[in-house]
C-alpha cells in the first residue's frame, strides 16, 4: 500500500513538473512570437514606404514627402523626422543627378505650418559618405521587438542601384541613431536638426535599454 502511494506521488510531482516545464517553455515560444512580430513594424523592408492612413507616422511622413517637389531620383533618400515633444518636423530629400548632389528640406511645426522650405547642394563625397554610412545602419535591419510611444518617429525611402528599401519607428536603438547621423552630416544646411542631436546616444547604446535581454518585456 505504500508502495502504491509513493509510486501515485512521484507520477504526482513529475506530472506537476512537467506541466510547469511546458508552460514555461509555451511562454518563452509565444514571447519570442510576439517580440519577432512586433519587429516586422520597425525593420529596414525590401520595398517602397508603405502607404497606411492607420499607421499615423506613415500617415504624417507622406504628408511632408509629398511637399518636397524633387521627384525621386535613381540614387536617392527621403527621409522624415516628427520628434513627438518637439517643435518642429523635418522632411529632407538628397539625390545624386549627374555631377550634382542636390538636397531639398521643409520644415513644419507638427500642426503643418511651414516653417522654412530650402534646397541646398551637398559636395558629392560628404553625400556619398553620409548614405554610406546611413545604408550600414539601415541594410538588414531586423527590426525591434517592443513597442514605443514617444520618442522620434523617423520614416525613410532609399533608393539605389535599382533597389528601394524603406523603414519607420522610433526605437532610440536605431531611428534615433539615423537621426543623429542625419543632424552631424546635414546640419550646417539644416541648423534645425541639431533637435535630433542627443549627447547621450553612445551612452544609451551601451546600456541595457539597448541591450536588452530577447526575453524582456519591453
Amino acid at each position: 500500500m505504500k508502495q502504491a502511494i509513493w509510486l501515485w506521488i512521484k507520477r504526482g510531482v513529475f506530472t506537476i513538473a512537467a506541466l510547469f516545464a511546458l508552460i514555461a517553455i509555451s511562454s518563452a515560444l509565444f514571447l519570442l512570437w510576439e517580440k519577432h512580430r512586433l519587429a516586422q513594424f520597425n525593420r529596414t523592408h525590401q520595398r517602397p514606404l508603405l502607404v497606411d492612413a492607420r499607421d499615423p507616422v506613415l500617415a504624417n511622413a507622406h504628408a511632408l514627402l509629398a511637399q518636397l517637389p524633387n521627384p525621386k531620383a535613381a540614387d536617392s533618400l527621403q527621409f522624415t523626422a516628427m520628434p513627438s515633444f518637439g517643435e518642429r518636423w523635418f522632411a529632407i530629400s538628397l539625390s545624386e543627378t549627374g555631377t550634382r548632389s542636390m538636397g531639398e528640406v521643409i520644415v513644419t511645426t507638427p500642426a503643418g505650418q511651414v516653417l522654412r522650405r530650402d534646397t541646398f547642394v551637398v559636395p558629392r563625397d560628404d553625400l556619398a559618405l553620409f548614405l554610406q554610412r546611413w545604408d550600414e545602419i539601415t541594410d538588414g535591419y531586423s527590426g525591434e521587438g517592443r513597442s514605443l510611444t514617444d520618442g522620434n518617429p523617423l520614416a525613410f525611402e532609399r533608393r539605389r542601384a535599382g533597389a528601394i528599401t524603406s523603414g519607420e519607428g522610433n526605437s532610440p536603438c536605431h531611428y534615433d541613431v539615423l537621426g543623429d547621423l542625419a543632424a552631424q552630416a546635414l546640419g550646417r544646411y539644416v541648423p534645425e536638426l541639431a533637435d535630433l542631436r542627443d549627447p547621450t546616444l553612445p551612452a544609451k547604446l551601451r546600456s541595457s535599454l539597448c541591450n536588452r535581454s530577447i526575453f524582456a518585456l519591453r
